[in-house]
């Protein structure tokens, strides 16, 4: 799974400088801190904690339905704040809610960049999310928008800067599953705050002690 490209340039004209020739980047958090690991075994974690995670309770509206996860059984709470608020909240109670043997795992974080059909192979079959999900990872340009699927919340947002070779807003789309002990990141461009989001969980894990925690911080 580990492949290399090269610098590219993105949809919004600008360079990819931020992270050449890296695709896959997962961290997870432990007794010693949070460290790298390797992309099989932060699967493997994810699996592990995921089938001993109680089951997820039925869904619930939060919002206005999203036409495509209706048929998946899924609802969209859109893009507005409170349905974001919501999700967090049910992210850190989620987070309590997982046995003391899983939470003793720490969270894992996996960061995909430039997804290829090898990466939805693997969101869809070794992590289990829906594939309608992962076909919005891999086709991209989606509106905002927050699912919640049984076990796992997906959302849909973007980063924003000012493109200083075009002196206009560059956007940055960013997918992010969220269950009760990882966090998974897909994206086709270089995002500095998920950059810093990881560097500031590495240098202060005590900050970030649950995925409602990190995902504040992305939000």
């Amino acid at each position: 799974m580990e492949l290399l490209l090269s610098k590219e340039t993105s949809t919004n004209g600008e360079q990819d400088r931020g992270e050449p020739g890296i695709r896959h980047r997962a961290i997870a958090s432990g007794p010693d801190g949070v460290r790298p690991l390797s992309l099989a075994e932060a699967v493997a974690r994810i699996r592990r904690g995921s089938a001993a995670a109680p089951a997820a309770r039925p869904a619930e509206s939060a919002g206005a339905e999203s036409a495509g996860a209706e048929s998946a059984g899924a609802e969209s709470a859109g893009a507005e704040s409170a349905g974001a608020e919501s999700a967090g909240g049910e992210t850190v109670a989620a987070a309590e809610a997982v046995p003391a043997d899983v939470r003793q795992q720490g969270i894992v974080w996996i960061d995909i960049v430039r997804p290829t059909e090898e990466d939805g192979v693997l969101l869809r079959k070794d992590l289990g999310f829906h594939p309608l999900a992962v076909e919005d990872c891999l086709f991209g340009k989606q509106n905002p928008k927050l699912e919640r699927y049984p076990g796992y919340f997906f959302l849909v947002l973007y980063a924003a800067r000012i493109n200083p070779e075009r002196n206009r807003p560059a956007f940055y789309e960013l997918h992010c599953f969220m269950g009760s002990h990882y966090i998974v990141t897909v994206r086709y461009e270089s995002v500095r705050e998920v950059r810093e989001l990881m560097a500031r969980w590495r240098s202060a894990p005590q900050h970030y002690s649950t995925v409602g925690h990190l995902a504040h911080g992305i939000v």
